[in-house]
């Protein structure tokens, strides 16, 4: 079954079908989804708001959602892997350049927690894993250990490693 007959199920016009398909190929962007949706651009971010308050569209996300796997424990549970999941340590043999990244996952590391990697002119390899405290910080949130109050944006952005140099 096709993207746009799940979601005629719901019942949905050409532009809201649009728009959900959109959403969740921009990374939750209501603005965006509603302009790529044919929606008027000067008024996208009210009517992409609005949208969302939709019952018939909000239903056809939450089914999108949960169809790719995208369920309140699946995500927890990555939540779980990224707060406490592998360690920088775990990818040293990478940075030093003795091991690929698919030799370290085939030897148990976790590469999923890795956001990005390269390797710079020189020689140089720099990785950034997913961020640890902020996994922490949303684990927190929604298992109500910690108040809304004081769960704000993580104080530590994605880190990244770079070997130094009297380590090569």
């Amino acid at each position: 079954m096709s993207n746009q007959n799940r979601l005629a199920v719901i019942s949905l016009s050409a532009k809201q079908k649009a728009f959900v398909t959109a959403y969740l190929i921009n990374g939750f962007n209501a603005t965006k989804a509603a302009i790529a949706a044919g929606y008027a651009n000067g008024s996208a971010h009210v009517t992409g708001s609005r949208l969302l308050r939709n019952a018939k569209v909000a239903a056809a996300i939450k089914r999108e959602l949960e169809r790719r796997g995208m369920t309140p424990t699946n995500c927890t549970i990555k939540l779980c892997e990224i707060a406490f999941g592998s360690d920088i340590a775990d990818f040293w043999p990478w940075l030093r350049g003795e091991k690929t990244l698919r030799a370290l996952a085939e030897g148990g590391v976790n590469t999923s927690l890795v956001k990005s990697a390269r390797t710079r002119r020189g020689g140089k390899r720099e990785i950034v894993l997913y961020d640890r405290i902020a996994a922490l910080s949303e684990l927190a949130r929604v298992l109500n250990i910690v108040s809304k109050q004081s769960s704000g944006s993580s104080p530590c952005p994605s880190f990244t490693v770079c070997l130094p140099e009297t380590l090569e």
